[in-house]
């Protein structure tokens, strides 16, 4: 056979586990594992790649970077702290109905989650509740 033709063949992945039943008739080449060449392992690509084909396809053109990804925290700490804000930005209180975060007293602001339950409610509300 011409070793050019053999050599676009895909390996048989059936030779390979030892069990192709088509043997010498078949389609694909019959190969050793230990034959297998170098050159087609796949490589990964390097992370600079990866990491730039990933962000053109999920950043928005008009947006510049440090808008996209949000604002840099030097810890871990000051992250969880930040995606803990942001997660309760929204929250509204279940007997006043106002966005706990945006009332303009201070004291206000403080919310609690009951045990068993994933209704916010503003501390002043609770007290006046009870």
């Amino acid at each position: 056979m011409n070793i050019e033709i053999l050599e676009n063949k895909a390996i048989c992945k059936f030779n390979l586990r030892g069990m192709c039943r088509f043997g010498n008739r078949c389609w694909n080449r019959h190969e050793k594992i230990t034959e297998v060449k170098e050159v087609e392992k796949i490589e990964p690509k390097p992370i600079e790649e990866e990491s730039a084909y990933a962000l053109s396809l999920t950043k928005p053109k008009n947006v510049p970077l440090r808008e996209f990804f949000g604002p840099s925290t030097s810890s871990a700490e000051e992250a969880i702290q930040l995606i803990k804000i942001s997660e309760s930005e929204e929250k509204v209180c279940g007997i006043c109905f106002d966005t706990i975060l945006k009332k303009i007293n201070k004291s206000e602001k403080t919310f609690g989650i009951l045990p068993n339950c994933n209704h916010c409610f503003c501390f002043a509300c609770i007290r006046k509740w009870r």
